[in-house]
């Protein structure tokens, strides 16, 4: 049997479930600009009715809001991530193509085409009269020429194995970083959503780690479901892979190491990267 303050009770029902509404869309208008923001929805349900005293059907009670989801597909979270794996490939091979194209100056006046073409040139001028002194000092000043360059590109091409061994330690530093940043975030999403909540915020922290991470390597990002909790949901463990093995599994993760390759090619170290 409903009481005297029942009419009350469901307009304060209506007006605490407007109430979680306006805070809602409060929300996503004040972080419209954050990166990797989700829009957030409040997901409303009639709330238990009541029987009446003469059992001739139920009274409803109002509104009550049951959860605050965010607005995200999932599948195009992992499809960008595979695809940003492609792009930051590519990009890196570019930079790197680009770097050696400045090494070799070509096309240029004073690029390898034109360096050895004066070196040929003086030869065929050489050959056409052996005992001339002038065409001599000519071979002479050409291949020395020649050679400055050949030294010089050399120089340049250690010097750009250095600097693409310091990418990759900064980038391998930064890979570690992210995945610790994603293992905290493990942490604080799972504690909170172990009462039923959904860490939407830190879900969307986590989401702009990865994302950040796909740039640099081939990774996968996945929830497993690892069995069930106390209350009957499933207990979801989520795992960044990279290639196939895992760089955070939920609580743990692992660091990325450079060891120098035991073969040296060249006087510069060239090092080898493991899990």
């Amino acid at each position: 049997m409903r009481g005297s303050f029942f009419g009350l009770n469901l307009a304060l029902r209506g007006l605490y479930a407007a109430q979680k509404g306006l805070d809602i869309v409060n929300h996503n208008l004040n972080n419209v600009n954050t990166p990797g923001f989700s829009r957030q929805q409040a997901v409303q349900s009639a709330a238990q009715p009541m029987a009446t005293y003469d059992g001739r059907g139920m009274i409803g009670t109002g509104v009550e809001v049951l959860s605050v989801n965010r607005v995200r597909d999932e599948y195009l979270d992992y499809k960008y991530w595979s695809e940003a794996a492609a792009s930051g490939h590519w990009a890196a091979r570019k930079e790197l193509l680009g770097d050696m194209e400045a090494v070799f100056n070509e096309p240029s006046d004073s690029g390898f085409t034109t360096v050895m073409n004066q070196f040929y040139n003086a030869l065929q001028e050489l050959s056409k009269d052996p005992a001339s002194e002038a065409a001599r000092a000519l071979v002479w000043q050409t291949g020395l020429t020649l050679a400055k360059y050949f030294n010089s590109t050399a120089a340049h091409l250690e010097k750009l194995q250095q600097d693409l061994n310091y990418r990759i330690r900064a980038k391998v530093e930064e890979v570690n970083s992210l995945a610790r940043s994603i293992q905290e975030l493990n942490r604080q999403i799972y504690m909170a959503e172990l009462t039923g909540d959904v860490a939407n915020d830190l879900r969307d922290q986590r989401a702009v780690m990865v994302d950040r991470l796909s740039k640099i390597v081939n990774v996968e990002a996945v929830e497993v479901v690892v069995g069930k909790l106390p209350d009957g949901r499933e207990d979801k463990h989520f795992v960044v892979s990279i290639g196939g093995k895992p760089l955070v599994d939920h609580f743990r993760v692992s660091r990325l190491t450079l060891t120098q390759r035991a073969e040296k090619l060249n006087e510069e170290d060239v090092n080898d990267l493991y899990e």
